[in-house]
């Protein structure tokens, strides 16, 4: 793992998310590694947002500090010039990233909700990895054993943790001019 994000990022706020992040992943605690990837980088987001919000009066501190990682808070940002795009999984294409994240706006305008109330819509896959290990839902890591009955270790989020290591590295990269 890189140490490149503690040098990359002033904001101590910001920076200890990664180094957790590093320092877990050295330790094989997959899982908080994941977390600690998924906080650093919704707490980059919203640090990257925070000037645009001088110049836009769309974007609001209340909406910056409530927001988590969402569709919606990539397209505000996407639809302001950051370049979100290194935040897809090598599973999404750029075509479809983007068209999740401007279902968003569709989404608002139609206001469509499923059975359930609660928004219907797809949300781009680290958004998705966001949600459900937040909210444990981790049944997409779970291993089917000899026996068949699934189980789920930390060590199944190892190859989740390699993919979010470097994401965040290149939007840093990606910020200091270096991509």
């Amino acid at each position: 793992m890189s140490w490149a994000y503690v040098a990359n990022i002033q904001n101590a706020g910001v920076h200890w998310f990664f180094d957790q992040a590093i320092h877990a992943y050295a330790h094989e605690l997959y899982l908080a590694s994941a977390l600690s990837y998924i906080t650093g980088i919704e707490a980059l987001l919203r640090q990257v947002a925070k000037p645009l919000e001088k110049n836009d009066s769309a974007i609001t501190s209340e909406y910056l500090y409530s927001s988590t990682l969402s569709n919606s808070l990539l397209n505000q940002l996407y639809k302001r010039g950051v370049d979100v795009t290194c935040f897809r999984f090598p599973e999404e294409s750029i075509d479809s990233f983007l068209a999740k994240l401007s279902e968003e706006d569709k989404s608002n305008k139609n206001n469509k909700k499923n059975k359930d109330n609660k928004d219907n819509k797809d949300n781009v896959r680290l958004v998705q990895l966001r949600h459900d290990i937040n909210h444990g839902n981790i049944e997409n890591f779970f291993k089917k054993t000899d026996g068949g009955e699934p189980t789920f270790a930390p060590e199944m989020m190892q190859g989740v943790c390699k993919i979010l290591e470097p994401m965040a590295l290149t939007f840093l990269n990606s910020l200091r001019g270096k991509e």
